[in-house]
């Protein structure tokens, strides 16, 4: 199963690590400074080129979607119903600031 992120950009499921809110990725000083080393070293893909809305995390790729993180999770949801009823799976940031 694919997860479509925008443009003519869709990422496998099974490899999603996790998704970000930007707003709040940009006020953690620790994702701020994971997300300027990752553009440094192995680059980050800006999907469309628009303003980021959500950081989509893979082992291998960042990808910047224009997408929000609502509605990617409401994509994961509809793929594979309720995400917190079930067991392993992808890690999706809901927003909240830790």
């Amino acid at each position: 199963m694919f997860l479509h992120i925008g443009g003519q950009v869709s990422v496998a499921v099974r490899d999603l690590v996790v998704m970000l809110d930007m707003e709040i990725a940009k006020k953690s000083p620790l994702t701020a400074e994971f997300l300027s080393r990752v553009r440094e070293d192995r680059g980050v893909l800006s999907v469309d080129g628009q303003e980021p809305r959500c950081a989509v995390i893979t082992p291998s790729t960042v990808y910047l979607s224009p997408i929000s993180l609502p509605t990617l999770r409401r994509r994961l949801e509809a793929a594979y119903g309720a995400l917190e009823d079930e067991g392993p799976g992808p890690v999706v940031d809901k927003g909240r600031a830790v």
